[in-house]
């Protein structure tokens, strides 16, 4: 991949290093930066892989599959994402597809969907279209839906989500607990509340762990199949240390006889029955995610080590864990106090 500088006269620097060959330019602005590195990218990879041919009868459809089944790709987010693709762009013979055709797309979507959602879907169709570039020689513009993406972003679109600033305190969730007292639903969710703020697991994780998993003597939790965003396309396990709360919990479930999954239920009912909750109590902007950001609070709030909060939470990025934290100014005095810093 071609990287981008800018440097301290203004101007962009690009470099590309590939199959050997080193190229650098400069250029007054990014963008004509980053289209000579593309042209340049591209007639590398055409030398490396030999003549490119054109796509005959091959459809978006039977590529974004294709492109799937080659990295044995099975998250449902993806297929999610592939089904959408083919529901609003069409499925086009993947030679038809330009930046008029993608530009287009682009802007119908986004009379419906945010930016955010249409990020991923023009991210997967230039996945697609690289690989069928890369690996089966075929003559296609697979940068078309990036351009498409720096032009949405010079009229002010933004595709980064935004930062969640609203955490449930300790009053919303003993309200949100009498809520579920008083409705009578059969789903423990108090204890699942509990542990998604003590541990940060997301729902989907939520409902998969298992008592099995729990080792006693190491105060551990083996989650499986946790989202790891360092690997595109499949998930990988990691040994969750756990906090006190989170093992009252699980051992509150061995004694009333668990013995499988904690929570075998559906991760949508779980979040349907949380957001009802927060409604209920006059908090309609929390989500269940919210327990999530709640855990990186706590867990920075008691001083500990930022790697230490990454080992509960599994952020890879610095960058991701900072959004979840959030850092209140009592916090700040009580560790200013801890520290003896007046």
């Amino acid at each position: 991949m071609a990287s981008i500088g800018k440097l301290p006269s203004g101007s962009y620097r690009a470099s590309i290093n590939r199959s050997g060959v080193r190229k650098t330019k400069c250029f007054p602005t990014r963008r004509e930066a980053q289209a000579w590195a593309a042209s340049v990218e591209q007639k590398l990879l055409g030398q490396s892989s030999g003549i490119k041919v054109k796509p005959s009868g091959l459809d978006l459809k039977t590529l974004l599959d294709r492109y799937r089944s080659s990295f044995k790709d099975t998250r449902p987010a993806h297929e999610h994402i592939n089904r959408s693709i083919i529901k609003h762009f069409g499925n086009p013979l993947v030679g038809s597809i330009n930046e008029a055709s993608v530009m287009a797309w682009c802007e119908k979507r986004l009379e419906s969907v945010k930016a955010i959602t249409l990020y991923p879907e023009a991210r997967q169709i230039y996945f697609a279209l690289r690989y069928a570039f890369e690996e089966h020689s075929l003559d296609v513009d697979y940068d078309c839906p990036n351009r498409c993406l720096n032009r949405l972003r010079r009229r002010g679109y933004s595709f980064t989500t935004a930062r969640r600033e609203d955490i449930p305190t300790g009053e919303d969730l003993d309200r949100m607990y009498e809520w579920f007292r008083a409705t009578g639903i059969v789903m423990p969710m108090e204890r699942i509340i509990r542990f998604a703020c003590a541990t940060g697991l997301r729902a989907g994780e939520l409902v998969r762990v298992s008592v099995q998993d729990y080792d006693r003597d190491n105060r551990t939790l083996l989650v499986r199949d946790r989202k790891d965003p360092n690997k595109r396309h499949k998930n990988t396990d990691h040994v969750l240390p756990l906090t006190q709360p989170g093992i009252d919990v699980i051992e509150a479930m061995i004694a009333d006889g668990c013995e499988g999954r904690m929570f075998p239920w559906c991760k949508y009912q779980i979040s349907r029955h949380f957001k009802r909750a927060a409604i209920a109590v006059g908090r309609p902007e929390l989500v269940l995610h919210s327990c999530r950001h709640l855990c990186a609070t706590n867990l920075v709030a008691a001083g500990l080590p930022i790697f230490a909060v990454q080992a509960v939470t599994n952020h890879k990025d610095i960058r991701n864990l900072q959004r979840y934290s959030h850092v209140r100014p009592a916090d700040v005095h009580d560790l200013m106090k801890k520290h003896g810093v007046n």
